[in-house]
Parts: C-alpha cells; structure tokens; sequence
C-alpha cells in the first residue's frame, strides 16, 4: 500500500465575491487541508462544503471543479479547487 499521502497545498481560485464569506475563513473549515492525510471522504465533503456555500449566497449554478497536482519531488498532492461560478 505505501506510505500515506499528505496534502502539501490547497487554494481557491477565480473570482470570490464579497458576499461570500471570506476564503481564508472558509478553507479553514474544510476538513481537507494541508498537513491532513489525502482521503476521499475529506477531499468530497470539502468539495460539497464549497459547493453549499456558494448556493446558500445565491449562486444556484456554481460548479466545484477540483484539480489535484502531484508534487513530483515530495509526492505531495497540491489541491486547486476553481471557483467557477455563475449568478443565479
């Protein structure tokens, strides 16, 4: 199986409007996060999270569209999550 795989970086990018909460408060309650352990349950609920968050401020359409970058010196997972949103 080999050794667990750690997450060296997360962001959000693209547009964030102001009247959602600010990213750096969100990310931080997402449970995946740098130094937490890669696992599907974390990377899905992190993505729902985001997903809800945007809905909940009127953003009926938008879209969550991961991307994970592995660090080819460290084996790190580098996770982008896109802001692709629309209005609603």
């Amino acid at each position: 199986e080999g050794p667990a795989t750690v997450v060296g970086a997360v962001r959000i990018e693209g547009d964030w409007p102001d009247e959602l909460p600010p990213q750096q408060s969100v990310s931080a309650k997402l449970p995946l996060g740098v130094g937490n352990r890669l696992n599907r349950e974390d990377f899905d609920e992190s993505k729902s999270t985001l997903l809800r968050i945007a809905q909940n401020n009127g953003y009926a359409r938008a879209q969550i569209l991961p991307d994970t970058q592995v660090d080819s010196d460290t084996n790190e997972p580098h996770i982008v999550r896109p802001n692709h949103h629309q209005g609603s």
